[in-house]
C-alpha cells in the first residue's frame, strides 16, 4: 500500500495537531516537534491517561488553542458524566475545529441524555466534517425513542454526502429498520469514496437485508467500482440476493478473479447462497492462499460429490496443514469410503511439531466422538500453550454439542485443575452459557483460583470467571477493570522523532509502519519499550482473519497472554482503513502487549480499539502472513 490514507474529518485535519493534514488522498501527518516535550502537554495527557476529568476540562479553554483542540479530542478516550456539560459548551464554541473534537467525545460517551444538544446542533451546522462528527456521535447516543427520527435525518441526507454514514456502523437497531438499503444502494453509484465504502459495509454487515430487488444495480456497483476496499464489501453484500443471475455472475467473478480480498467474500457470498459450482471450487482447494482454499473448502457439500468428484478432491489434497485437515474431515464424515479419512486425520494431527498445526487438527477432530480420548491427552501442562488451550476449548464445543464421549464433569475437572489462565477463560465462557455444568466443588475452586489471579495482568480471565459465578449465584458479574498502573514514559518518547518509522520484521518479510505518538502516547510507549527490550522477538501472529486482521504480540502465542501492567484505551479520531495498526483489548483501558494490524477498511471498530499506527508498506506481507508465522525482530528506526 502507499504511504497515502483517506481521511473523513477533512476540516479538523487541517487544524490539529493530533490529526492527518488535508482533505485529499495525498495526506501528511502534522506534528509539533517539541510537543511531547512540553510540560503543559505532558500535563493534559496525564490527565486523560489517570482518568481524571477535573484536571483535564480546564484545557478545553486553555489560551493555546492547539493544545485546547487537542484536550478535547482526547477526552474521547474516556467516558465520564462530567465531562458532558463542558463538551458541549466546546461543540458550540466558535472554533470549528474544536467543534468536530467535541462531537466526536460526545459520541464516546454513548449516554443518550446527548442525543437531543447533538441533533440540535446537526441542524444548524453546514460544514461537511462537522456532520460527519455529529452524525456518527448521533448513531453512538440515539435512544430508541429517537430511532426514527435519527433515521429519518440520515434517509434525507445527499447519498453524495459521506457524513450520513458516520451512523450506520454504531446504531445498535440498525438491523430492524428499513429503509436503508435503498439509501446505500444509491450511494454505490456515488462520486464521493467514503459514502461508496460506508454504503456497500452497510449492506456487506446488516444481516436484515433483501437485495432481491436490486440485482441489477449491485451487479453495476461490483462492475464500476474500481476501489477493492468498496469492491470487496460489494462482493459480500451479494449474500443478501438470492437471484438464479447473481448466481450465475458469482461463479463467473470467482473463476476470472485475481484479488484475494475479493475473492475471499465472493466465495463467503456464493456458499451462503448455496450456488456455487464444484467446477469453479475444485482448482481453489490448493491455493497458496489459505483464505481462498479454506473458503472453497467450506463451500463444498462432500456429500453431494459424485464418485468422479470425489476422486478429483482426493487428487488434490492441499498441502497447508489447516486446509488439509479440512479436507479430511469432510472426506471422513462424506460417503467416500475408499479410506479410513479419520485415521489420516489423527495422523496429520500426531505428526505436527508446529503447535498452531497440531491445534488446527484438533479443531476439525472435534467433529467425531471417538476423537474425545486423543484431545483429552493433550489437557495436560506439559503441552505448547496454543495446543492446550485449543484443547479445552475443543473438549467444551464437542460436550456441547452432544459430540464428546467421555465424563465431561472428569474432563472438566482436569481441566480447571491447570490452572492455566486461557484454560480458565474458556472454563468460564462455558460455564457463563452452560450454568447447570457448575457444582458446588467446581464453584469453590473456581473462587480461590479468581481470588489468586494477578491483576491486571489476568484481568480477562477474572471477568470470564466472574461471569460464570455470578451466572451460578444468579447475581450481575462484577467486572474489574484494571487501575492506572503504568505510566507513560515521555523520556523514552522524546527520544523518538515525533512520526516513528517501525520495521516489523517476520518469516513472510518486513512491514513498515509509523506510529503516532501523539495521539496514543501510552500505546506507542509500551509498543516502543516492549520492542526495543526484544519481547516481540520469536512471538507469533496467532490470530488471522482474511479480509479481517492478523493479530501478534501474545506471549502464551494463544491469545490469552499479557504483560503485568496494563495501558489505556487512547481514541483520537482515527479510521480503521486497509493496514491500520490496532491495540487488541478485552475491554476499556485493558490494554497489554497485543495489537493487530487490519486486512481492510473495518469501519465498526472504530472508538472501540486504540490506533496507534499505519503500515506505510508491505501490505502484500501482511496478507502473506498465516496463523503460526513469526516476528523475528522490530526494529525502530527513529
Amino acid at each position: 500500500m502507499e504511504k497515502t490514507k483517506i481521511f473523513k474529518h477533512c476540516a479538523i485535519c487541517c487544524l490539529s495537531i493530533a490529526l492527518l493534514s488535508s482533505c485529499n488522498d495525498e495526506s501528511t501527518a502534522i506534528h509539533n516537534d517539541s510537543l511531547l516535550a512540553d510540560a503543559t502537554f505532558q500535563e493534559m495527557i496525564e490527565a486523560v491517561d489517570h482518568r481524571d476529568a477535573d484536571k483535564l476540562t480546564p484545557f478545553f479553554t486553555h489560551q493555546d488553542t492547539k493544545l485546547a483542540r487537542l484536550a478535547v479530542l482526547q477526552s474521547a478516550s474516556f467516558i465520564d458524566s462530567t465531562l458532558n456539560t463542558p463538551l458541549i459548551q466546546a461543540l458550540n464554541s466558535e472554533d470549528l475545529s474544536k467543534q468536530i473534537s467535541a462531537a466526536y467525545a460526545l459520541g464516546q460517551q454513548f449516554d443518550t441524555s446527548l442525543y437531543v444538544p447533538l441533533r440540535d446542533k446537526l441542524k444548524s451546522s453546514t460544514d461537511y466534517a462537522l456532520r460527519f462528527s455529529i452524525f456518527t456521535a448521533l448513531g453512538k447516543t440515539c435512544p430508541l425513542k429517537h430511532a426514527d427520527e435519527l433515521q429519518q435525518l440520515i434517509i434525507a441526507e445527499d447519498c453524495a454526502s459521506a457524513p450520513m454514514w458516520g451512523a450506520f456502523f454504531r446504531l445498535p437497531t440498525v438491523r430492524s429498520w428499513i429503509g436503508f438499503e435503498d439509501k446505500a444502494i444509491e450511494s454505490l453509484a456515488c462520486h464521493n469514496y467514503e459514502a461508496r465504502l460506508a454504503a456497500a459495509n452497510f449492506l456487506s454487515r446488516t444481516r436484515e437485508v433483501n437485495l432481491l430487488d436490486h440485482l441489477d444495480q449491485l451487479i453495476a456497483a461490483y462492475k464500476n467500482e474500481d476501489d477493492a476496499r468498496v469492491k470487496m464489501a460489494i462482493a459480500l453484500a451479494m449474500r443478501h440476493c438470492p437471484h438464479p443471475e447473481m448466481a450465475d455472475f458469482i461463479n463467473q467473478e470467482i473463476a476470472q478473479t485475481n484479488d484475494e480480498r475479493i475473492l475471499v467474500n465472493l466465495l463467503r457470498s456464493g456458499s451462503r447462497l448455496n450456488i456455487l459450482e464444484i467446477d469453479v471450487l475444485l482448482p481453489l482447494i490448493q491455493s497458496d492462499q489459505v483464505g481462498v482454499a479454506m473458503n472453497a473448502i467450506n463451500a463444498i457439500d462432500f456429500n453431494k460429490l459424485d464418485i468422479e468428484e470425489l476422486a478429483l478432491v482426493r487428487d488434490r489434497l492441499p498441502e497447508d496443514v489447516t486446509a488439509r485437515a479440512s479436507v479430511l474431515r469432510k472426506l471422513a464424515k462424506s460417503d467416500d469410503k475408499t479410506q479410513d479419512w479419520y485415521d489420516q486425520l489423527v495422523s496429520l494431527s500426531s505428526s505436527r511439531q508446529s503447535s498452531y498445526e497440531k491445534a488446527a487438527c484438533m479443531q476439525e477432530l472435534k467433529y467425531f466422538p471417538e476423537a474425545s480420548s486423543y484431545i483429552l491427552l493433550h489437557i495436560d501442562t506439559s503441552m505448547a500453550l496454543p495446543v492446550l488451550s485449543t484443547a479445552a476449548d475443543v473438549i467444551m464445543q464437542m460436550h456441547s454439542a452432544g459430540d464428546f464421549d467421555g465424563d465431561f464433569k472428569i474432563a472438566l475437572s482436569d481441566m480447571i485443575d491447570t490452572k492455566d489462565a486461557g484454560v480458565l477463560a474458556l472454563v468460564g465462557i462455558h460455564l457463563q452459557s452452560h450454568p447447570d455444568d457448575m457444582d458446588a466443588s467446581f464453584l469453590d475452586r473456581l473462587k480461590r483460583i479468581q481470588a489468586n489471579l494477578p491483576i491486571p495482568q489476568e484481568v480477562e480471565t477474572y471477568n470470564y470467571l466472574e461471569d460464570a459465578i455470578a451466572e451460578f449465584e444468579e447475581r450481575d458479574s462484577k467486572h474489574v477493570t484494571p487501575e492506572w498502573n503504568h505510566p507513560i514514559d515521555f523520556n523514552l518518547l522524546t527520544s523518538h522523532a515525533d512520526t516513528i518509522d517501525v520495521e516489523v520484521v517476520t518469516n513472510k518479510g518486513t512491514i513498515k509502519l509509523e506510529l503516532y505518538p501523539l495521539n496514543a502516547p501510552g500505546s506507542v510507549g509500551s509498543f516502543i519499550q516492549l520492542a526495543e527490550d526484544g519481547f516481540y522477538n520469536g512471538k507469533s501472529f496467532h490470530r488471522v482473519v482474511p479480509n479481517f486482521v492478523i493479530q501478534g504480540g501474545c506471549p502464551r502465542g494463544d491469545g490469552w497472554g499479557g504483560v503485568n501492567y496494563s495501558i489505556r484505551s487512547e481514541f483520537a479520531m482515527h479510521d480503521y482503513d486497509e493496514g491500520t495498526l490496532g491495540m487488541a483489548s478485552a475491554g476499556n483501558d485493558t490494554e497489554s502487549c497485543q495489537w493487530f494490524i487490519t486486512h481492510s477498511p473495518t469501519p465498526h471498530l472504530e472508538g472501540r480499539y486504540s490506533i496507534f499506527g499505519q503500515v506505510i508498506s508491505a501490505m502484500d506481507v501482511v496478507r502473506e502472513v498465516h496463523v503460526g508465522s513469526t516476528i523475528e525482530e522490530i526494529k525502530i528506526l527513529n
